[in-house]
């Protein structure tokens, strides 16, 4: 089991959009388990998002883990609203299996 002590939650920057592919990969493989589809989105749109202060992500030491980002009010009917595939998190599917890999 992970480290508890070795994941960091951050406000993502630019530094973050290295990542993109990663949360991706991430979003299309929930779908797969949800069997249903979510929204793929652009990689430029993830990094406005990211570059805009717009979006936070969870790593596990250097490891993308989770991310969350805002969506705008175009989208959510003059609201802001977190967009997640789950609860408003988007989880890797890497750091949600038990320890005994269930």
């Amino acid at each position: 089991m992970a480290d508890s002590y070795s994941y960091s939650v951050l406000i993502a920057d630019e530094s973050h959009i290295r990542y993109i592919p990663d949360i991706l990969s991430a979003i299309y493989a929930a779908s797969q388990v949800k069997g249903n589809s979510i929204v793929m989105r652009d990689p430029e749109y993830l990094a406005v998002k990211m570059r805009e202060g717009k979006a936070v992500i969870a790593l596990y030491k250097d490891e993308f883990a989770a991310v969350s980002y805002i969506l705008g009010p175009d989208i959510a009917l003059g609201m802001n609203v977190i967009e997640s595939t789950s609860d408003h998190l988007l989880i890797s599917l890497d750091f949600t299996k038990e320890e005994n890999g269930e």
